[in-house]
């Protein structure tokens, strides 16, 4: 089987550059990525990121904050109309729906 290793260094660049959580979107054509140094939540082009353009992290297609501490886990639900989750070291879980390619809260 052969592997690709994206960087996705510039995506989270709020405090140290940890990467906690990454995961595919529902339909694939997305990666969602987490940091616990940031409280956002970054929703990147899959083809994009996959290209290995220059930059190709640091552009997400969405950005959700609603966090108030940083986000250290993600979950997205299979199927077309999937549901994602983050978690946060504020001790909460937001749920979000994906409608078609964006995401916003339910």
């Amino acid at each position: 089987m052969k592997g690709r290793v994206v960087k996705l260094r510039e995506a989270h660049k709020a405090g140290s550059p940890a990467l906690c959580s990454a995961s595919w979107g529902p339909s694939g054509q997305h990666v969602v990525t987490a940091s616990a140094a940031d409280t956002a939540v970054l929703i990147h082009d899959a083809a994009t990121v996959l290209a290995g353009g220059r930059g190709s992290g640091s552009s997400p297609v969405a950005t959700i904050r609603l966090h108030k501490d940083g986000v250290t886990a993600l979950a997205v639900a299979p199927g077309p109309s999937g549901s994602l989750a983050s978690g946060s070291m504020d001790h909460s879980i937001k749920f979000y729906t994906f409608p078609g390619s964006w995401i916003s809260p339910p």
